[in-house]
């Protein structure tokens, strides 16, 4: 490949990434409406339930469906527990 070939592919790509940059949805809010949002997003993630790997055992509260994968270094003995809402509940 020459460079003028190399040229026209770069000139190619570059427009590309015009007419991309050109169509895109560019969001731009002042500090204070990200502030509110980022406090309104992460109240509502927190409602999901979460899963966590571990060597430990579960401990303390979690949402409701959440889950606990305890790894005891051997496939087999390996543990999955869910949080049923009040207590973590062994399933394997």
């Amino acid at each position: 490949m020459n460079n003028q070939e190399l040229q026209n592919q770069i000139d190619v790509l570059t427009s590309k990434v015009k007419e991309l940059e050109r169509i895109s949805i560019q969001v731009q809010m002042d500090a204070t409406t990200v502030l509110y949002l980022n406090r309104a997003i992460t109240a509502y993630l927190s409602t999901y339930p979460t899963q966590t790997y571990s060597t430990s055992s579960p401990s303390g509260t979690a949402v409701a469906g959440s889950l606990w994968m305890k790894d005891t270094g051997v496939l087999a003995t390996n543990e999955i527990h869910v949080y049923s809402g009040s207590a973590w509940i062994r399933m394997k």
